[in-house]
This record gives C-alpha cells, structure tokens and sequence, in this order.
C-alpha cells in the first residue's frame, strides 16, 4: 500500500486534515477502570453472511465504471477560490470521475459557513434528501433514529472494496461507529492520522533537560523532580506549563489511571472520566504541584496563547502539547531559541505512570464526518463505488493538487476515503531510514519530502528551516515514534466512547457541567480541601451527569 499524505504545515490543517485529503487489562498502576484499547461494545461489524457477501461481486466490479452513465445528487459547503470556469459540479475532480466512470453529480443546494447549518436544518425538517450527503456523527444518529437513512450493512459487505475494507480493519472502532442498533447507516470518513497524533505528550527543553543529568521519567516521582530540578538551574522560572480550562491534564491524570474530559469503559458500562476515583488521585498529586511552584500560581488565566507566550521567554521548560508542537508553538519561539544556542530541540518524553509501568494514554474521537445515504436513493452502492474509485485514484486525484487547486479536493469533490494508517506507516518508514542511514526504502512524494525536512533539520536547524517546515515535520515524526507508537502497538490508547456525539440531554447539561468541573479542579489545585471532588461528583450526577450517562449508554452501549 503506497503511504502518503499532504500535511499541511500549519495548526489549522493539521486540526483539519482529517476531513480535507484523501490518502489518506488493567495498567500495573491503580487505575481499576479495566479500560483497553478496543471498544468493549458494538465492535463486531460483519454480518454471518460476510463471506458470502464478499463473493457476490468481483473486486473489478467495484471500481468498474458505471453502464449506463448515473447522475448522483449531493448537498455541499460552498466552494469559494476555486479556479475561473470551475464550480463544484464541474471541476478537474469531477470531470475525471465523469470522463473515467461515467458519473455525474448534481447538487441541489450549497451554501457557505454562515448559511450552511441553517439550510441543512431545513433539509432535515422538510425530509427533500440527495442521494447521499456527509453529516456529523450527532446528525447521522439523529437521522438513523428517524428511519431516514439506507441500511447499507449488507450493500456494503458486498460492494466495498477490499482497500476500503482494509482501511477498516485498521481501525475497527471507528468502522463501528458507522452502526446504529446493529446496522450499517455509514462510511465513516476516517483521520489518516488514526489515533496516533491524538494523544498530548510532554515536552521538555532538550537542552535544559541534558544540564539537569537527570534520566527520562519513568514515574510521576521523577516527573515532579525534573520539574523542580529545571526551577532550580533556571532561576524565576516555574516547572510545567498548565492551562487554566484544564486541556492538557491528561498527561498527568493518565499517569494516575484517570482520563480527562472523555467518556470510558468502567466494568461494561460508559462513565465520564472526569468523576471517577483516579481524577480524585490526579488532583492531590496536583495540588503538591501548586504548592511547590511547579504550576504557575496564575494558571487560571493561562490559555494556549500565554503558555507559548511564557515558552518563547524561556520560563518554563515543561509543557503539554501535542504531537505537531514543532507546527503549534509558531516560528517565534524557535526563531528566539536559534539566535542563542545550536541544540534547539524539544524532545517528548515516554508518558510517566504512578509505579512507572505502562498505562494506557487517551485520545479524542478522531471521525468528525459520516457519508450518508438517503432510504430513497435509488442507487446506493453506486456510492459506495463511488469512495472505492475515490480511494484507488488517490495518487492521480494528488496530482490534480496544483497551486491553482491546492487543498480543494475536500471542498469540490463529494466523498474522501482516508487510510487510517497513513501518517503511521509513514512514520515507520521515515524513522526507519534515519536509523539505518538507508534512505532507499522511502518511497517518493511526500514520504521523500518529509524525510528530506527531518535530516535537514537535524543537520541545520536554522530560521531558515522553520520556514519550510522542517522543524515541525522533525519534531512529529520523531516524538509520535519514541512515544505513541509504543502505546498504539500494544492497544493502549483509549478513545472516546460517545464517538463524537454529543447526545440531546448532554448537550443541554455540557456546559453547565464543565464550568462545574474547572472550578471544582481548580479549587482543589490551588489547596482546597480534597473532600470538594466527593462532592463535586455527587452535584455532577445530580445536575443531569446522570441522565447524560443513562442515554450516553443506550446509544452507543445498549444491552
């Protein structure tokens, strides 16, 4: 399987990439959650006829153009930029599929931001569907409860072809969000980042981290004495950068057993992490933090912007990022960095546990987009055949990415069929070559490309190089393999059970909630009694966390 994405080198792509290219137990520590990897409900997606199904066609049939020519009908964003004479129906990406397989699309209606979710709302009501449409996972379940869509479960075992099945297969999780009370109603439009680039990391000030002699934290022990030990070499600064609404705890909470602002499997059944007794653990380890200075006594006030802000000035040494930090933390910081000293890296450190075994790290749901089917189509494998084209011409519809049409594949054409394992794939590759010193392997394109910014970087990191992205692409490349990799390979990334929903009786709660669960961690942070989280979790269920859980469970974990 050929590997490669178009990565885009800055946050905003990054944060949309999933939707925009096509390529695409318990730990030995405390937590008794018995959590794993895989979802431990509604995760077998083949029907006792799966073989049979798989039969019936050939996998020619399923990228064969359409006899006659069809004409499919679609609703989309509006697509603004594109090229003079192109609009979404005509297009360099459409007319290939015409002039290839003999299908057309015709769009009943395209709207842009400030019009789109108003015009689908009217969609909705007045039930006037095209053929097929993409949808949020919180509009395919409100829709599949309605008895408005396609049961594809059958149509897809036989018509989906074995690439598309494959990308499946390597995420079974997110193939079975595409199940509602045991049918197929979608095609999930899977990240070609997987989970792997979904976990926070941390990170430290390589050069920093190399004065203190100190070796990689194992446990959150030895986390807490490199905090303090970079405190005391760098004098006014504090030891870990933290922010106030509480994104980023779970690099310490996760330590601990406990996972932060995610839904997860306790004994079978869906809880909120935020209330169970590992969250309580977290806090008091925090709290110690506050107390020593570790934690900035403003954090509170602290969003992404002020800890990159505090980062380029060189006061703090330790934060929680993401993968992509080379991309996220902006070229001032490194430009500020380069002027001073050669040895310029951060280097992500192999999450700490409590006893320093291996836990388990979370993720959120990395599927933000479902492709749907009307009940009244009357030709829905047509779109599925239509995602198996997609994927199989994946490196020629690349090439259609000019500077005139860059990025315009996810807004002109309909469906995306992304590799789950792309970015994965591509960094074993990458990081195999920069191991052996034998480039041979890498295939061309953008695997070449990026490999050529990591070695470039190694051997010069210069402003320069900032610009072309090199610093980013090292920085990714190399902190997902040394320390999510290790954790994907062994099923111990967590993601969130609601799969992206946020169901009616939440959503009207959500809010609420969370302002209660900032203020409560914050008060305990800061040196409030621990008794506040038993009675933080007792107003949470009691202010609809209960109801929330009770309908959370009969979507997506019915008995």
């Amino acid at each position: 399987m050929r590997k490669t994405v178009k990565i885009l080198c800055t946050i905003l792509a990054l944060l949309m990439i999933a939707s925009l290219f096509a390529a695409c137990n318990n730990s030995g520590n405390s937590n008794n959650n018995n959590n794993s990897g895989s979802d431990s409900a509604n995760t077998n997606t083949k029907t006792a006829n799966y073989d049979a199904n798989r039969k019936k066609v050939t996998e020619d049939d399923r990228i064969a153009p359409f006899d006659p020519p069809i004409t499919l009908t679609v609703i989309g964003g509006a697509a603004g930029g594109l090229p003079e004479g192109n609009t979404k129906e005509d297009n360099i990406y459409t007319r290939y599929f015409r002039d290839k397989y003999n299908v057309s699309f015709n769009y009943l209606w395209t709207a842009d931001s400030t019009q789109y979710a108003a015009k689908l709302a009217t969609m909705f009501a007045t039930k006037d569907f095209p053929d097929f449409f993409n949808v949020s996972g919180a509009e395919f379940i409100e829709l599949a409860s309605q008895g408005a869509l396609y049961d594809i479960t059958e149509l897809h075992e036989i018509w989906a072809s074995d690439q598309m099945m494959g990308f499946y297969d390597s995420f079974i999780e997110g193939f079975a969000s595409a199940f509602y009370q045991g049918k197929q109603y979608t095609m999930p439009q899977l990240s070609n980042a997987g989970i792997i680039g979904g976990p926070q990391l941390v990170w430290v000030r390589q050069d920093w981290f190399a004065q203190t002699g100190l070796a990689e934290p194992k446990n959150m022990t030895d986390l807490t004495n490199l905090a303090l030990k970079l405190m005391e070499q760098h004098a006014g600064t504090y030891g870990f950068g933290f922010r106030g609404d509480m994104s980023g705890l779970e690099n310490v909470a996760n330590g601990f057993g406990a996972f932060n602002k995610i839904w997860i499997d306790v004994g079978g059944k869906i809880e909120y992490g935020g209330v169970q007794p590992e969250m309580r653990e977290t806090l008091l380890y925090l709290q110690d933090w506050y107390a020593k200075g570790i934690i900035h006594t403003e954090f509170t006030t602290h969003d992404w912007g002020k800890m990159n802000e505090d980062i380029t000035a060189e006061k703090v040494g330790l934060c929680t990022f993401p993968g992509w930090m080379g991309w996220g933390m902006g070229s001032g910081l490194v430009e500020a960095l380069v002027e001073t000293q050669k040895d310029i890296d951060w280097l992500a450190l192999m999450p700490p546990t409590k006893d320093g075994s291996m836990g388990y790290r979370q993720a959120g749901w990395p599927i933000n987009v479902h492709t749907i089917i009307s009940k009244d189509c009357k030709m829905p494998e047509a779109v599925i055949k239509v995602i198996n084209q997609h994927a199989y011409e994946n490196y020629t519809l690349m090439t259609f990415a000019t500077e005139e049409f860059q990025l315009v594949d996810g807004w002109v054409f309909p469906v995306m069929s992304c590799n789950p394992r792309t970015d994965i794939d591509s960094i074993i590759e990458i990081m195999n070559a920069v191991e052996t010193g034998d480039s041979s392997g890498v295939a061309p394109g953008t695997n070449t490309l990026y490999y050529n910014q990591f070695i470039e970087w190694q051997a010069n990191p210069t402003v320069a190089n900032i610009q072309n992205a090199a610093y980013g692409r090292y920085l990714y490349t190399k902190s997902l393999y040394n320390t999510t990799m290790p954790y994907l390979d062994a099923d111990r990334i967590i993601v969130n059970k609601t799969k992206g929903v946020i169901p009616e009786a939440y959503a009207n709660v959500k809010a609420t909630l969370d302002k209660l669960e900032v203020e409560t961690f914050t008060l305990i942070i800061t040196g409030a009694p621990i008794e506040e989280f038993d009675t933080f979790v007792t107003t949470w269920y009691a202010s609809g966390g209960q109801q929330a859980t009770d309908d959370i469970n009969a979507i997506f974990n019915p008995k």
